[in-house]
């Protein structure tokens, strides 16, 4: 079992993740990072996986993961882990693809919110990722965080399937403004739920839909 607080600290210009950590065969890391500056990273700011009953629980504030090679934040949870994320002004923005990228499978859990933070200007996706398999969930939770310009192949986009669920707020957060789809979201299989909410949130001005 891992504690650990990281603060002030500058992990700018990575060759390859700025930020990397693994939880595995029921291990768990709770950390906190504040004021950690992880952007310029060679591949992904930050890079997060819990596998096999793994558990990571996360607070970032007043940090960012922006202008990496390709994915802001990319999170795993996969094969019965669980994995809680908070971002606070901590964007993920003007990355080589992608903005924040997302797995959840085996029966996995992810909650990731994001709050006074840019997910922004990405190359292809500015949130992009799959839920699969009967009880993995996604809660995805935007409160002042736009996802939007640029993405090519879309602003928020998800694949759910095989009985998993994806839940995703927006709270005073846009998606516009991309080359591709706005949102876009596709479910397949029995018991696959989709739930999603805008409040106060714009969805306009896509070259898609």
């Amino acid at each position: 079992h891992l504690t650990q607080l990281y603060t002030d600290i500058n992990a700018t210009n990575s060759g390859q993740d700025a930020v990397h950590g693994i939880a595995t065969n029921g291990g768990r890391a709770d950390v906190v990072f504040l004021n950690v500056d992880g952007s310029q990273s060679g591949h992904d700011g930050l890079n997060l996986a819990a596998d096999a009953g793994g558990t990571i629980s996360g607070l970032f504030t007043s940090g960012s993961f922006s202008q990496s090679g390709n994915a802001g934040g990319h999170v795993e949870s996969t094969n019965g882990s669980n994995v809680g994320l908070t971002f606070n002004t901590t964007p993920m923005s003007n990355n080589g693809a992608k903005g924040f990228e997302y797995l959840v499978n085996g029966g996995s859990r992810l909650s990731a919110t994001f709050n006074d933070g840019d997910l922004s200007n990405n190359v292809t996706n500015n949130v992009v990722g799959s839920v699969a398999d009967a009880g993995s969930r996604a809660i995805l939770t935007f409160n002042n965080t736009d996802a939007s310009s640029q993405a090519a192949n879309g602003g928020f986009v998800s694949n759910v399937g095989g009985g998993g669920a994806l839940f995703g707020v927006w709270n005073d957060s846009n998606v516009s403004g991309t080359q591709g789809d706005g949102v876009r979201v596709t479910g397949t299989g029995a018991g696959t739920t989709i739930d999603l909410k805008f409040d106060n949130s714009l969805i306009e001005n896509n070259q898609s839909n």
